[in-house]
């Protein structure tokens, strides 16, 4: 079934159901990654993120320790990813710089580097996949994680069984929001991010008790989610050089790289600014009394 609570069933039969089709996913793709297992490993660190944020969802109604002890096992399983996810983004993040500035492959002067990070991508894939096999720790933190899903005590089958965590994740938008005016630095930015992912993945898991409204914030968010995502991979991918200047030929090559990548940066932190002061433009409690009118006439 879809990533999404439906009409019929309670809210613990939802969110439970939720999380465990994540579970299963990761677990098919860790025993069997393909021949693709870039993708395989992005697809299982996602169901991670999404596991965690239903999790959030629902933190007040499951209490502080159990919330803290479940959030703790999948944020360490994807910490196990993470080292092959951060080199290949590293690839991505430069054939993206040369896409935005539409350079043909034959005129770009990072094909070199390109190469570089590709075969540090491979080494390191190599190494956690078929040295340390990581892939087999991830399937048994699935496996051994299924039976605490069902255990969950998800007793109330209102609103006020998300409200909580809505409310948390809404509230810290709009304040990491203001830090990024007053701090805009790599890691403001990406605390931003955070909480924008989440919002979004709530949005996914509440759209059907309004498809048109929540639909349309949910492109809102993935949106603001790409720009703050983007501006924190510029930014990695120039501190990865700035510690590995042999990765580049020349400093004139540094500094070239620095220009184009300050300016991506710069364009994604205006439009991020733009779309999310409209996002987060309401009180929380607005925000939440607004959502728990549509679940109540959705839920009649």
């Amino acid at each position: 079934m879809a990533f999404k609570l439906q009409k019929r069933e309670s809210v613990a039969q939802g969110i439970k159901r939720i999380i465990l089709e994540q579970i299963h996913n990761s677990m098919k793709l860790a025993k069997r990654p393909g021949s693709n297992p870039n993708k395989s490993i992005h697809e299982i660190r996602k169901s991670y993120k999404r596991i965690r944020a239903v999790l959030r969802l629902v933190r007040d109604e499951i209490g502080r320790e159990i919330y803290k002890t479940e959030n703790v096992r999948y944020r360490d399983a994807g910490r196990l990813l993470s080292d092959i996810r951060d080199s290949f983004v590293l690839v991505e993040t430069l054939d993206l710089i040369r896409k935005e500035f539409r350079i043909k492959k034959s005129d770009w002067q990072y094909s070199a580097l390109s190469e570089k990070l590709t075969a540090r991508h491979h080494d390191i894939l190599s190494q956690k996949v078929e040295d340390e096999n990581v892939l087999a720790a991830v399937f048994e933190i699935m496996d051994n994680g299924k039976q605490h899903i069902y255990e969950l005590p998800i007793n109330n089958d209102d609103f006020s069984a998300l409200s909580g965590g809505l409310l948390r994740v809404y509230s810290r938008g709009v304040s990491k929001l203001a830090v990024t005016f007053s701090d805009p630095h790599i890691d403001t930015f990406h605390d931003w991010r955070k909480r924008v992912k989440y919002l979004w993945y709530h949005s996914n898991i509440l759209m059907p008790m309004n498809y048109r409204v929540m639909k349309r914030l949910e492109q809102k968010l993935d949106m603001l989610s790409d720009h703050l995502g983007h501006e924190h991979d510029f930014a990695v991918l120039l501190m990865f050089i700035e510690s590995n200047p042999s990765y580049l030929d020349n400093e004139e090559q540094f500094k070239t790289l620095i220009g184009m990548v300050n300016k991506l940066r710069f364009d994604m932190r205006a439009k991020a600014w733009q779309l999310g002061e409209k996002i987060y433009n309401e009180e929380p409690a607005a925000f939440i009394d607004k959502l728990n009118g549509y679940w109540v006439k959705w839920k009649s």
